[in-house]
C-alpha cells in the first residue's frame, strides 16, 4: 500500500500570517498606491511602495520581496522590464501586473508569461488581496 502525505493547508496558511511577507508595490499613481499599501497593511502585510520603475530596478537588486506588484506604465522602467528582472533572480516570486489595458491585450502584445496575474484597472482592493494570500499559498506549496 502506497502512503501519500496529507498537506495542511491551515499549517500553511497559518505560517503565512505569522511570517509577515513583505510586498513591494510600484504604482505611479499616488492615490493608487496609497490605497494599496493601506490595505495590504491592513491584512497583514508588510508592504514597500515606490512609484518610479527605475526606482525599483534598483531596489530589487538589494532586496527580495514575497510578491511584487505592479503597474504597466511607470516612468524609469515599465512593467515588463521589472517583471523580467524579477523572474531572471528569483523564478518562483510572483509577480501581479495591474494596468489599464485588457489581459487580452497583454496576450496580444506577447508579455503575459512575465506575470503570474493580471488585474485591470479600476480593479478591487479586496480581489487583489484574495489574489495575494493564494499566490502566497501556492508558494508556499511548492516549497514543501
Amino acid at each position: 500500500m502506497e502512503s501519500t502525505e496529507h498537506i495542511n493547508t491551515d499549517n500553511i496558511l497559518s505560517e503565512l500570517r505569522n511570517k509577515q511577507p513583505h510586498i513591494l508595490i510600484i504604482e505611479d499613481e499616488r492615490l493608487v498606491c496609497w490605497s494599496l499599501e493601506q490595505a495590504l497593511m491592513k491584512a497583514g502585510f508588510s508592504v514597500t511602495s515606490l512609484i518610479d520603475g527605475s526606482e525599483a530596478v534598483t531596489n530589487l537588486k538589494s532586496y527580495q520581496y514575497d510578491i511584487i506588484i505592479t503597474d504597466f506604465d511607470l516612468p524609469g522602467a515599465n512593467g515588463d522590464e521589472i517583471a523580467s528582472l524579477v523572474k531572471s533572480t528569483s523564478r518562483d516570486t510572483p509577480v501581479i501586473l495591474t494596468g489599464a489595458f485588457s489581459e487580452h491585450d497583454l496576450k496580444l502584445a506577447g508579455k503575459r508569461d512575465l506575470f503570474d496575474m493580471f488585474f485591470e484597472k479600476p480593479y478591487r482592493l479586496n480581489e487583489i488581496i484574495e489574489q495575494v494570500f493564494c499566490l502566497l499559498s501556492m508558494k508556499s506549496l511548492k516549497n514543501v
